[in-house]
């Protein structure tokens, strides 16, 4: 469930990005580059390689087990982008909240009805181009159902955005490009509807 495990937005989108790199652990970066008034580019911060974490081929393999999440009968199909092989992972949290006790006490205890939801992925999956970590904190009582299950919430949001930074970032599927890395990589946290 993932109530043993803390890590931060951050940490689950470096994680990823292991994976969509290659193996290669990149170090974090808010700013691409800077512009001046007119648009013109006037500096552009490049991709910096921290270390290899992992074997190319192992994160190959992952990043095909990963695919599997947005097919139809996988835990998040509403992350799949038409024309596109999408990857990444499903979490459903539950948050711990205050409990009364019978003996008056409050302990803090898992909770059936607040969750935090994600869908960290990548497109094209067999050639990364840009990652996206979307996070949404306690959207249960939005749900049917009453739970925000990462599949049902995160992934359609990680869906819409992909699909708008497609024209933006030119992304093109992976059966038109040549093999990348791992180039951009965005990461969105949501807050409480």
């Amino acid at each position: 469930m993932g109530q043993s495990v803390a890590v931060t937005v951050l940490q689950m989108h470096q994680a990823m990005s292991v994976i969509a790199s290659g193996g290669i652990l990149l170090q974090p970066q808010i700013v691409l580059g800077v512009n001046d008034t007119a648009g013109t580019p006037l500096y552009r911060f490049e991709r910096n390689e921290t270390r290899r974490v992992i074997s190319e081929r192992t994160a190959r393999t992952v990043a095909q087990m990963l695919a599997g999440c947005v097919l139809p009968d996988g835990t998040a199909p509403l992350a799949a982008i038409p024309g596109f092989e999408v990857a990444g992972k499903t979490g459903t949290t539950q948050k711990y909240m205050p409990e009364v006790m019978p003996s008056g006490k409050t302990k803090l205890l898992p909770s059936k009805k607040h969750h935090v939801a994600s869908f960290v992925g990548f497109f094209p999956a067999s050639r990364p181009q840009v990652a996206i970590s979307v996070i949404i904190d306690d959207a249960d009582a939005a749900c049917p159902g009453g739970v925000a299950y990462g599949g049902k919430v995160a992934a359609p949001s990680f869906k819409r955005i992909g699909e708008q930074l497609i024209p933006i970032l030119d992304i093109k599927t992976a059966a038109n490009t040549a093999p990348v890395m791992l180039t951009k990589s965005v990461a969105m946290q949501g807050v409480r509807p």
